[in-house]
């Protein structure tokens, strides 16, 4: 191992030993042997990735607009799922997508903590470092946290409980961008980036930003 590698290794993550939970039931006709798991699909199978996503997005499960809200305590342990940014350890590439587990938080005696653990489905515990993390999708979290601040004041137009509208997104690709429809209270797709990039910088327009701090929203 490099010297380079060795300094960016922590030694306090090293102490969680990433071994499987007796307590964890499988389904009867779990075979470790030939069970592909979900994660795997997703990253190897575009049309499952679109597949599952569409699955999470009905389920209520939306993404984070910061990374350190993960942190917030009332996000202990709610279950998580995020993509890897591609600095990590692991040599993992960017927009890898892991199912996550249940969020555990950061050890409570610490200051200003740049990680968190978690406990993954076979019940392993694991560290996870914010600077890693590219998303972070969390089931039915608090409006207040999902969204990094925006000064509207900055933008008056907006503030008139403007009605914004956006057309009925077509081809469809692994990135969706989704928003809460103020009609039905289900998730509704209302862009598809080509690449992750676009669809990361669709959800910083202030188009996108205001209908979701504010639910005026709808289709053309």
């Amino acid at each position: 191992m490099s010297i380079v590698t060795e300094s960016l290794i922590k030694p306090e993550l090293q102490e969680y030993k990433h071994l499987p939970s007796g307590n964890v039931k499988n389904n009867k006709e779990y075979v470790a042997k030939t069970y592909v798991s979900i994660q795997s699909r997703v990253n190897s199978d575009p049309d499952f990735e679109i597949f599952y996503f569409d699955k999470l997005i009905n389920e209520g499960w939306v993404k984070l607009g910061r990374i350190e809200d993960i942190m917030n305590p009332s996000l202990r342990g709610k279950y998580f799922k995020y993509r890897l940014n591609g600095h990590s350890l692991s040599g993992a590439k960017r927009g890898t997508f892991r199912s996550g587990g249940i969020n555990c938080g950061p050890k409570l005696e610490e200051e200003n903590p740049d990680y968190f653990l978690y406990r993954a489905f076979n019940g392993c515990a694991f560290s996870l470092q914010l600077s890693d993390i590219l998303e972070i999708y969390i089931k039915n979290p608090d409006k207040s946290i999902m969204i990094s601040n925006y000064d509207y004041s900055k933008r008056a137009d907006y503030m008139d409980n403007k009605l914004v509208l956006f057309k009925v997104p077509k081809n469809e690709t692994p990135f969706p961008v989704f928003l809460e429809n103020p009609e039905t209270g289900k998730n509704a797709t209302v862009f598809y980036g080509k690449d992750i990039y676009a669809a990361e910088r669709f959800q910083k327009t202030m188009k996108f930003l205001y209908a979701f701090e504010t639910g005026n929203w709808g289709f053309t």
